[in-house]
C-alpha cells in the first residue's frame, strides 16, 4: 500500500514537472503580448500628445495673431485720435 501511494506520489510529481516548460512558454507568450501591447499603447499616446501639441500651437498662434491685429486697430485708433486731439487743439488757439 505505501508503495503505491509513493508511486502515485512520483506520477504527481513527474506530470507536474513534464507541464513546467509548456507553463513557462505560456509566460512568455503572455509577457510578450503584453510587451506588445505596451508599446503599441504607448506609440498611441505619443500620436495623440504630438496631435495635441499641434492644435495647442496652432490655437496660440491664431490667438497671438488676433492680438496683435487688435493692439495694431488701437495703436492705430490711439494715432488717430491724437490727431484730431491735435486739431481741436489747434481750432481751440485760433480762434482766440
Amino acid at each position: 500500500m505505501m508503495r503505491l501511494r509513493r508511486l502515485a506520489a512520483v506520477a504527481v510529481a513527474a506530470g507536474a514537472l513534464a507541464a513546467l516548460p509548456a507553463c513557462s512558454d505560456d509566460v512568455k507568450k503572455g509577457a510578450d503580448q503584453v510587451k506588445q501591447e505596451g508599446k503599441e499603447a504607448g506609440g498611441k499616446a505619443e500620436d495623440a500628445a504630438k496631435e495635441a501639441g499641434g492644435k495647442a500651437e496652432d490655437a496660440a498662434k491664431e490667438a497671438g495673431g488676433k492680438a496683435e491685429d487688435a493692439a495694431k486697430d488701437a495703436r492705430g485708433k490711439a494715432k488717430d485720435a491724437a490727431k484730431e486731439a491735435g486739431k481741436a487743439a489747434g481750432d481751440a488757439t485760433d480762434g482766440k
